[in-house]
């Protein structure tokens, strides 16, 4: 500051409101500058929010150029090190050159060319100049010289010319010179601020309404956060005096919170806590699209401005908490992994002070220091930390697509870290008073052990547990995933059988925090479990669950958003979800459909788990009727499963009446797909190329029976054999597909060869079809027969006759068949009488 701020402002004109001095004066610095950094707006509250906002985005401009200018630097300094050691014959290959230039003297050593080739970044040295790669410049705000090359550059003359951006008064090739402005303007294009308000801004809206505005998602957050330590060998809960150490740090409201905060500061300091790996992304894409900034144009004294600070503390409290919930994991496992490494070291013989070689291979000495940043590094390593996330995955944020996408893509990372550090602890050797010890070898079997217990023993043996308590066979399972949701069809399905025999399941993998690696495994089994029997046919589904699974692997990156779903929705999809649940009635009028649009896309925003308190509100009505605990689709709720479902434990009852509805869309849309492949054969397609993609997609078999023109006929998988052999078995009979084998294999060879090009189908009679009526009604002519009454009447004039009796000459039916079968019974029997004559 220019002037003191106490030789300007005392108690004196505190008392009498005397300020004459304002902060320009104080400062040195520029009224509407010190406007646009703290903000202005009549409400302070209005202030602080949007000067915290743009201070955040200043603060990160400064360090982006302080970075471009030090990597700059080193490259300079790496490719003059090898120009002095001989170039291209010191045999070294040759290091990337800089980017960034003092002249276009200095460019084009570097990178060869001419002066044409590179441009200044700003139109001049000057301090205005600086406004055009820089929004955030203050012309009296002097940079510190961290540029090697000198950021005080000197005019003709001689006179010192003090910068205020380290870019300034460089040069670099036109390209690049040009993206420094065309960064510093993209926010103010209309097409980027029409994506920003169209996608961004409820992208970011309803990420947050469904996460940190959902307080039944805090439940589940913290629920499923205990698989980070059961993944590192690390029992949750196990530690009593941990758990209590971690809640006493936890920086939210509530009882025995914010008791250590000393402890706190601490964690901060190594980067163990306040890293949420969602919180973060949800914030970073908020502040893209300027959110504190945006409600700050809205605010007032009044009405809306009263409502927006409402909903400001409440994000800012739900940020708290979710927050702590990320935290107390961190925390409990950063414990647990420094007093491991502390016994573990102690068994081995290592006492504090002495000096050893850890794994990494480099020199220690053991103390609280060392294991303080050991455990750290560990929970970095192998919890979802969000300062981990790839700049190209944060990057995506601002794509359309993926909810969320940092956190799946710190699940894949740490996966790999657990495994590999457990790997390294085991076969960790290091020498301890003159001895050679494996002092984590343990330390390792457990890591490993506690990744393959979250990770498959736990999901896989809660399923074969269900099973067996409740009675149901794989092949009951393998059915319902057909009749499940389309996001639970390759999760972990907990199954359940009420008395009457009807199933439910639960979604383990939504509560699994490691399903995003786990998914792509299930995937593929499931495929190859509703395969098809021959071995061709089992490669395919093998090949199929392959690209299945990856893109179950990539739906968290570049599936839908939950915004952009809604607007498929009602644009692509023409009034459906992606389920098939229609939105409006075809037949409703414009205005009906526009309003349930909106409903829909509102639905997207809706925070507190909107959905799920209607579910709770129903189940607790006290009267089961029209308007009782039944939804507008007829569904009705059970509170003990309703609550259950804020832990993630909510069971989904099996309702094939509804799903098959979906299931005949599937197929008319199956069958419009198909007609739509085979046009392309008219459109120039050849047959090979046909047969490629089809070969790709794991279909080749069946292209080649389609594109000859046969008929592929099934063939009960070894799956199904095996069941009826162990039904069989169970009743003490033969087993009945044993004795069919050889008709169906009859069956099969007459199919196989059948051309699609006709229009008839081979007459294969049913050996299984057996006609008891017809032998009833002869057994019962034959009793008549033997009357000598009715011989009588045989013989007398205009009667039909004995052998008429049984089948009538035109009609070729009996007359049991003539009241007892359909129409097209009818036509098949009288064709097979016809054909036998």
């Amino acid at each position: 500051m220019t002037k003191s701020m106490e030789n300007k402002i005392t108690q004196k004109t505190i008392a009498d409101r005397n300020f004459t001095i304002n902060i320009e004066e104080i400062s040195g610095v520029a009224k509407p500058v010190i406007q646009k950094l703290l903000g202005k707006a009549q409400n302070p509250m209005s202030s602080i929010v949007e000067g915290t906002a743009n201070l955040s985005s200043m603060v990160r401009s400064n360090q982006f150029f302080d970075d471009i200018i030090l990597k700059n630097n080193k490259l300079k300094k790496d490719y003059d090190n090898w120009l002095e050691e001989g170039g291209v014959n010191s045999g070294k290959p040759e290091p990337r050159i800089p980017f960034i230039y003092n002249n276009s003297k200095e460019a084009m050593k570097y990178a060869g060319g001419t002066t044409d080739d590179f441009a200044p970044i700003t139109s001049g040295i000057e301090a205005g100049t600086v406004k055009e790669i820089d929004r955030w410049a203050d012309e009296k705000a002097f940079i510190k010289n961290i540029d090697d090359d000198a950021v005080v550059k000197t005019r003709a003359g001689g006179e010192i010319i003090q910068l205020i951006n380290p870019l300034q008064g460089k040069v670099a090739l036109t390209d690049y010179a040009g993206s420094f402005k065309k960064t510093q303007n993209s926010g103010k294009s209309i097409p980027i601020q029409i994506y920003n308000s169209m996608i961004l801004y409820p992208k970011g809206l309803s990420q947050m309404s469904k996460t940190i505005l959902a307080p039944f998602t805090h439940a589940r957050n913290f629920i499923s956060a205990t698989a980070f330590a059961a993944a590192n060998g690390i029992l949750p809960f196990g530690n009593t005096k941990d758990v209590k150490a971690a809640w006493n740090a936890l920086q939210a409201l509530g009882p025995g919170m914010r008791k250590n905060n000393p402890f706190y500061r601490e964690l901060l300091e190594l980067n163990v806590v306040n890293s949420n790996v969602q919180l973060r992304q949800i914030s970073d894409l908020l502040e893209d699209v300027d959110f504190g900034s945006t409600l700050n144009k809205l605010d007032s004294d009044y009405g809306l401005g009263k409502f927006l600070k409402g909903l400001k503390k409440l994000k800012r409290g739900a940020e708290d908490y979710y927050t702590a919930e990320d935290d107390f994991w961190k925390i409990f496992t950063y414990l647990g992994e420094k007093s491991r490494l502390k016994t573990a070291y102690e068994n081995a013989g290592l006492r504090l002070g002495q000096e050893f070689t850890d794994a990494n291979g480099a020199k220690q000495i053991f103390n609280d220091q060392y294991l303080k940043r050991a455990a750290a590094d560990l929970v970095k390593n192998n919890v979802p930390n969000y300062a981990f996330v790839s700049d190209m995955v944060k990057g995506l944020r601002k794509a359309p697509v993926g909810n969320f996408i940092a956190f799946p893509a710190e699940i894949i990372r740490t996966s790999a870290n657990i495994v590999e550090t457990a790997l390294k602890e085991i076969n960790y050797k290091t020498i301890i008073n003159g001895k050679e010890v494996n002092p984590l070898k343990m330390r390792g079997i457990q890591r490993l052990s506690g990744m393959a217990l979250t990770t498959a023993a736990l999901p896989l043996g809660t399923v074969a547990a269900a099973q067996a308590v409740y009675n149901i066979a794989d092949d009951e399972i393998d059915a319902m995933r057909r009749y499940v949701a389309d996001w639970s069809k390759n999760s972990v399905l907990v199954p359940f059988k009420d008395k009457d025999g009807k199933l439910s399941y639960i979604d383990f993998s939504r509560l699994n925090a490691y399903d995003t690696v786990t998914r792509p495994i299930q995937t593929v089994l499931n495929a190859v479990n509703s395969g098809r029997a021959d071995e061709d046919g089992l490669i395919d589904d093998f090949v199929l669950g392959l690209f299945e699974s990856t893109k179950e692997l990539g739906t968290p990156f570049l599936g839908e958003s939950i915004w952009t779903e809604g607007l498929a929705d009602i644009y692509y999809r023409g009034g459906r979800t992606k389920e098939g649940r229609p939105i409006w009635n075809p037949k409703d009028t414009v205005g009906d459909k526009i309003w349930n649009s909106i409903k829909h896309l509102g639905d997207t925003q809706m925070p507190l788990n909107w959905k799920q308190m209607e579910r709770i509100g129903l189940s607790i009505k006290p009267v089961v009727g029209i308007d009782g605990k039944f939804d507008e689709r007829g569904n009705n709720y059970e509170l003990g499963n309703e609550l259950l479902g804020i832990a993630g434990l909510r069971r989904v009852e099996i309702n094939p009446e509804k799903s098959f509805n979906y299931k005949i869309r599937d197929f008319q849309t199956g069958v419009r797909d198909s007609r739509r492949l085979f046009t392309a054969k008219t459109l120039g397609m050849s047959s090979n190329e046909l047969g490629k993609q089809m070969s790709n997609r794991g279909s080749g078999r069946d292209f080649s029976y389609l594109n000859q023109g046969l008929f592929k006929p099934y063939f009960p998988s070894r799956k199904i054999q095996l069941s009826f052999q162990k039904q069989a078995d169970e009743l003490g009979v033969a087993n009945p597909f044993r004795e069919a084998t050889d008709v169906i294999n009859r069956i099969q060879n007459v199919l196989s060869k059948t051309s699609l090009d006709g229009d008839s189908f081979p007459d294969i009679k049913n050996p299984f079809d057996i006609d008891i009526l017809p032998n009833l009604v002869g057994q019962v002519n034959q009793a008549i027969g033997s009357n000598p009454a009715a011989t009588a009447m045989a013989t007398a004039p205009g009667f039909v006759g004995q052998s008429n009796t049984n089948i009538d000459p035109v009609t070729r039916l009996t007359s049991a068949e003539e009241i007892f079968l359909d129409p097209t019974e009818k036509v098949i029997r009288k064709n097979q009488r016809t054909k036998t004559v």
